[in-house]
C-alpha cells in the first residue's frame, strides 16, 4: 500500500484525490511505524512515523498527524526513553486538547511514560484527562483496536491506564481496572490485548502484600499462547520482565513451569526477531543485479571515523536515514571545532569530487532561514553559494599532474550513473556541523562508488570508501567546543520545515580551498550525468 501510493502520488490527479492518497500513504505509513515498534525495530518505526506525520502534515490532516505523533512517542516508550515518550505526546496535546487523538495521546502516551518516572501525581491528572475525552467524544464503548485510527474509547483508555498503574505499584485501582473491563477484555478480537492485560494482572498480583503466585503464573501462561503465533515485541518484554519479578520465587513449581515455558517460546524463530532477514543481499553487493534492475552498492559498514558511525537500516527511504540522522546527532553529549581538524589548515588546496548548487534559489532560501534562526549560537554559516555535497577527496595538486587529472574525468564520464533527484530536509547535525539530512541514499552512493571506482583503477582512490560515505549538505559549521543540546534544542525547532527538491544533473570536480573559517573553490571539470 505505501508503495502504491508513493508511486501515485509521483503523478498527477485532481486536487480531491490527490488529498486522499496523501492521507492513505500517511497512514500506511504510520501503520508500518506501529508494526516496527512490535518487531522490535524502533528506529525504523521513528523514520516511518515522522514520514506518516509530515505527510499527513502537508494536507493539514491533523487526526492522522497526532495519530502518527502517539505512535512516535510509542516507540520512544519502548526503546526506554520515557522522557522524550512524555514530551512528544505533550507536545501533540498542547496542540489540540480537546482532540479525540489526544485520548490516545494521553492514556499511551504521557500516562505510561509518567509512571515510569515515578510522577504519580502527573500520572492521575493525565489520566483523568483522558477518560474525560473519551466521554466527551462519546468514542466506541468496546475494546477498540489498539492499532485502530478511531478514537480511544472509555475501556481502551482504561486498558491503557492498567499499565502506569503497574508500574506506580497501584496493585487496588489495576485490580479494580481490570475487573471493571474484564468481560470486553475477554470478547476483544485482539489477542495482543487480551495477552497484555492478562500480564499487567499477573505483575500486580506479584506486588501485592500477599502474592498470589499460582494465578499470576497462570495468567503468564495464558498469554504467551495468546500470542504463540502472532508475537509482538511489548508481549515479549512484558513477559520477561514478570520472569524477572519472580525471581525470588524461582522455586516455585509455578514460576518454574512458566520459566519454562517462556524460555521456549521466546527462543522460536519468529521473523519479528530478525527484521533483516526479509531484506534482499543483493543490493548489497557491487555490480549490476538482473532481478532489481539497479546497480548495486557496496554494503555500508560501520566507521568509527564517519558520522553516524553505523549505517542506516534502509538506503532507499528517506525517511529511514533521516530519522538515523537525527538519532544520531540528538544522541550526542559534545560538539567539536569543524575548523580544528588536523591536516586541513587555512589556506590549504585539494582536489574533490562534489555536488555544488550555486542557483538553487529554494535550497538558498532554506539555508538563510535555518542560518538566522540559529545565529544566536554563534555558528560559522556556509554562504548560500558554498552549498554543496562532499563526495570524495582525490589528493593534493602538488601530487597530482594535470594528464592525470585529465584521465580520470574522462574515464568517469564512461561511468558516471543517470541524472537523479534527492530531498534536503530535515535539519539535523553532527560532531562539527549543523546539516541537512539527504534522502533518499541510493543514487548518491551509486555516484560515490563510480567515482571510488574509477579513482582507484587510475591510481587516486578516494580516502574513504563509499562503504564510509554518509550523504549530508552542511549548513553551518561548529567552530568551538561546546554541549551538544542547545545546538541540538535549536535544530529541533526547524525540522518540521519543508523538504527542499535537488536535481542531480552533473557532478564536479573542483579545487577546494579553506579561506579562514568557510570553504572556497574553482571548477576544473564539471561532468554531465547520463
Amino acid at each position: 500500500m505505501r508503495q502504491l501510493t508513493h508511486t501515485l502520488l509521483d503523478g498527477r490527479q485532481p486536487p480531491r484525490t490527490r488529498r486522499e492518497l496523501f492521507r492513505l500513504a500517511a497512514r500506511a505509513s504510520g501503520l508500518l511505524g506501529y508494526m516496527a515498534v512490535n518487531t522490535g525495530d524502533v528506529v525504523l518505526s521513528e523514520a516511518y512515523c515522522v514520514e506518516a506525520r509530515d505527510l499527513s502534515g502537508e494536507i493539514r490532516d491533523l487526526d492522522t498527524e497526532l495519530w502518527a505523533c502517539g505512535t512516535l512517542s510509542f516507540g520512544l516508550y519502548h526503546s526506554g526513553r520515557y522522557g522524550q515518550a512524555d514530551a512528544c505526546a505533550a507536545a501533540a496535546v498542547e496542540r489540540a486538547p480537546s482532540h479525540a487523538q489526544a485520548i490516545r495521546l494521553l492514556s499511551n502516551g504521557r500516562a505510561r511514560a509518567l509512571a515510569k518516572t515515578g510522577d504519580r501525581r502527573a500520572v492521575e491528572q493525565v489520566i483523568e484527562q483522558a477518560l474525560g475525552l473519551s466521554d466527551l467524544h462519546e468514542a466506541s464503548t468496546g475494546l477498540t483496536s489498539c492499532i485502530s485510527f478511531e478514537p480511544y474509547g472509555r475501556a481502551r483508555t482504561l486498558a491503557n491506564a492498567v499499565t502506569p498503574h503497574v508500574a506506580l505499584r497501584d496493585t487496588t485501582q489495576v485490580l479494580r481496572d481490570a475487573e471493571h473491563i474484564d468481560d470486553l477484555v475477554e470478547h476483544s478480537t485482539s489477542s495482543w490485548s487480551r495477552a497484555l492485560v492478562r500480564l499487567d494482572v499477573a505483575t500486580t498480583l506479584l506486588q501485592q502484600r500477599t502474592p498470589d503466585i499460582d494465578h499470576a503464573m497462570t495468567l503468564s501462561r495464558e498469554a504467551l499462547r495468546l500470542c504463540a503465533n502472532t508475537p509482538i515485541s511489548s508481549v515479549y518484554q512484558c513477559s520477561r520482565d514478570l520472569l524477572e519479578q519472580a525471581e525470588p520465587w524461582r522455586d516455585h513449581s509455578a514460576v518454574r513451569d512458566y520459566g519454562h515455558e517462556f524460555r521456549a517460546w521466546s527462543q522460536q524463530p519468529w521473523l519479528w526477531r530478525h527484521p533483516r532477514r526479509r531484506r534482499h543481499r543483493c543490493r548489497r553487493t557491487p555490480g549490476y543485479c538482473k532481478a532489481e534492475g539497479v546497480r548495486r552498492v557496496p554494503l555500508l559498514s560501520a566507521d568509527p571515523a564517519a558520522f553516524p558511525a553505523d549505517p542506516p537500516a534502509d538506503t532507499r527511504n528517506p525517511a529511514v536515514t533521516a530519522a538515523h540522522d537525527w538519532a544520531a546527532f540528538r544522541a550526542l553529549d559534545e560538539m567539536t571545532n569543524h575548523w580544528a581538524r588536523p591536516g586541513w589548515p587555512d589556506g590549504i588546496r585539494a582536489y574533490y569530487w562534489m555536488l555544488t548548487f550555486p542557483h538553487d534559489q529554494p535550497l538558498a532560501a532554506l539555508a538563510r532561514h535555518c542560518q538566522d534562526q540559529l545565529a544566536p549560537l554563534g555558528l560559522d554559516p556556509v554562504p548560500t553559494d558554498g552549498l554543496h555535497i562532499t563526495l570524495a577527496r582525490i589528493g593534493s595538486p602538488d601530487a597530482i599532474a594535470p594528464k592525470q587529472l585529465d584521465n580520470l574525468t574522462r574515464d568517469v564520464e564512461a561511468l558516471v550513473p543517470s541524472a537523479f533527484a534527492v530531498r534536503a530536509m530535515p535539519l539535523a547535525g553532527s560532531r562539527g556541523a549543523v546539516r541537512l539530512s539527504l534522502g533518499p541514499w541510493e543514487p548518491l552512493l551509486q555516484l560515490h562508488y563510480a567515482l571510488a571506482k574509477t579513482g582507484s583503477n587510475a591510481g587516486l582512490a578516494p580516502k574513504k570508501p563509499t562503504s564510509a560515505f554518509r550523504p549530508h549538505l552542511s549548513l553551518a559549521y561548529n567552530n568551538r567546543q561546546r554541549p551538544a543540546a542547545p545546538v541540538v534544542d535549536a535544530v529541533s525547532e526547524l525540522r518540521m520545515l519543508p523538504a527542499v527538491e535537488l536535481s542531480v544533473a552533473a557532478v564536479q570536480l573542483v579545487e577546494l580551498r579553506r579561506e579562514g573559517r568557510t570553504y572556497r573553490w574553482g571548477v576544473q571539470k564539471n561532468i554531465l550525468l547520463r
